[in-house]
């Protein structure tokens, strides 16, 4: 797969999650030709071309030797929407739904795959709960999804306090660094740059009256340092 398609289709995954989540997807963005299709298609009622493209999408991502799975977790659940909500196949959607969870599981970001885990989850409790007026599934989905729920909670609050911790951390270096030059500061200019600058001063008088000419060292790319002597 080209670098150019791989792009395009990590785009695509994040139309998915803005459309599921409830905000506009803008038909402008930048998708996988399969996901593209697909979303214009949904807004057109056209809902067994849909699933075709989505076929096809899922199938050219199953031949990818490095599967992205926050891909394929777009993929499955906008197919088994579709299945479960358009399509009259509430079976075939659960299936998709189960794989839909299966590749959230697999994605190596922790917060990423509960989250993705919580919509999965919640997403096939609405199949269940509303076609096929499954309660008690649908209940038991929906206690899975609290629980991924609260355990991202957990790890975004674990996750936060450490970002403050190394926060924290720098500042506190950064305040050690102002106060140690401060303190030098107010001690007055050293040794050395004392020196350092009175021999800046003593060059420019001696370029302006070109008596630096006569130095044995002019032209030499010495500067009169032991080193070159």
């Amino acid at each position: 797969m080209s670098q150019g398609e791989l792009k395009l289709q990590n785009v695509c995954v994040m139309a998915f999650v803005l459309a599921l989540s409830g905000c506009e997807t803008p038909l402008d963005m930048h998708m996988s030709r399969y996901s593209r299709s697909s979303f214009e298609k949904i807004q057109h009622s056209d809902y067994r071309g849909a699933l075709d493209d989505l076929n096809k999408g899922v199938k050219f991502e199953l031949n990818n030797p490095n599967v992205d799975h926050l891909v394929m977790v777009g993929l499955y659940r906008e197919r088994a929407d579709l299945k479960c909500f358009h399509l009259a196949d509430p079976e075939g959607a659960l299936e998709d739904y189960s794989e839909n969870i299966s590749h959230a599981e697999k994605i190596f970001e922790s917060q990423t795959s509960l989250a993705q885990q919580q919509h999965a989850y919640r997403a096939r409790a609405r199949c269940k709960e509303t076609v096929l007026k499954d309660g008690a599934g649908a209940r038991a989905d929906y206690a899975l999804a609290d629980l991924k729920e609260a355990r991202y909670a957990d790890i975004k609050k674990m996750d936060d306090a450490y970002y403050e911790k190394v926060q924290a951390k720098a500042q506190a270096e950064r305040d050690r660094q102002y106060a140690e030059e401060a303190a030098r500061k107010a001690q007055g200019p050293s040794v050395w740059e004392l020196n350092a600058e009175a021999a800046s001063k003593k060059l420019k008088e001696m370029q302006a009256d070109h008596s630096h000419k006569t130095s044995p060292y002019y032209g030499t790319g010495c500067n009169g340092s032991s080193s070159c002597r």
